[in-house]
């Protein structure tokens, strides 16, 4: 009688168990891989802009920047198209359908309603995500996609200026304009409220906002947001950090001045180069000749990507 009961609690355990695993799977899991899916699947670019190319002075001409940004130095770039956002949680969704689970598998903030609303950029993808993307939709559109080289991005980000500091000019918010989604009083104050982490290891007293700025904004914006670059191209500076098809080298300015089409391949150091700065931890990251990178397995609420299209 006692095993009786035994054998039937069990099994009424193993059903409870996969009703609520079910449930789980199709609602919570399935149901918020599909948050921004169609039913019919329309695979198309991400809208373009054509960069004319040519030579520009790259890195920092100013002298205040961080040691890797310099020397200055003047590069080719041929003519390639960009795309005009960064590839939105909408644009990427169509990815993650064709691609789930044999490929992608979502990041924790797929389903952060912070993060995963369909106009704002994804977000908690790695390099090689992005690259997978790039060769994704390059087999479904036969263009040649890939990610920006770290010149192409600061030549689109300067939007046809020389010699500034941001992609509108010299003043990060001129006549108190709001140019972007930035570190600022906002972001700092409510996410510290939140009390939430996205693990970089920076604390948030060590935030170095910009004071007296608020963009409305505590987390990422949706793209187009704030006015474009000389380019017509939107959140070069802030948002979110962008991965670049470089890899990182401190001293690989030294010897690429006077090069066309620069791309740096030397693996050495482990880390890929993100550019842009974002709405986290620090304003000063935020000039176009800033270069940061990141191992490129990392998966941040602050790293993102756009693409190119070579002609």
């Amino acid at each position: 009688m006692c095993k009786r009961i035994i054998v039937t609690s069990l099994i009424s355990i193993i059903i409870v168990f996969f009703i609520l695993f079910s449930f789980f799977y199709f609602y919570y899991w399935k149901g918020h891989i599909e948050i921004f899916f169609d039913k019919d699947i329309h695979i198309t670019l991400p809208e373009m802009v054509l960069i004319p190319g040519g030579w520009f002075e790259m890195g920092d001409t100013f002298g205040d920047g961080l040691g890797r940004e310099r020397p200055a130095h003047k590069v080719y770039v041929s003519p390639y198209k960009i795309s005009k956002y960064d590839i939105t949680n909408k644009e990427y969704s169509v990815f993650v359908q064709e691609t789930y689970p044999h490929y992608y598998k979502p990041d924790g903030y797929w389903y952060e309603r912070n993060f995963n609303s369909p106009r704002q950029p994804v977000v908690g993808v790695s390099w090689y995500d992005a690259q997978a993307y790039c060769l994704w939709l390059s087999n479904k559109t036969g263009r040649k996609l890939r990610l920006p080289t770290e010149a192409e991005w600061e030549f689109a980000a300067r939007g046809g200026l020389n010699n500034k500091k941001y992609p509108w000019g010299n003043e990060i918010s001129p006549g108190g304009r709001l140019m972007g989604n930035f570190p600022d009083e906002t972001a700092r104050n409510g996410y510290k409220k939140k009390n939430r982490t996205i693990k970089t290891g920076y604390d948030i007293d060590r935030w170095t906002i910009l004071k007296g700025y608020n963009d409305g904004y505590i987390y990422t914006s949706p793209v187009g947001a704030f006015p474009a670059n000389g380019y017509g191209l939107y959140d070069m500076s802030g948002n979110v950090w962008q991965w670049c098809e470089d890899w990182y080298e401190g001293g690989y300015y030294i010897r690429s001045a006077g090069v066309k089409d620069p791309v740096c391949t030397d693996s050495s150091s482990g880390n890929k180069i993100i550019r842009g700065g974002s709405w986290y931890y620090s304003w000063k990251y935020l000039t176009v000749s800033t270069r940061q990178y990141y191992p490129p397995w990392k998966k941040y609420g602050m790293l993102g990507f756009r693409i190119v299209e070579e002609l």
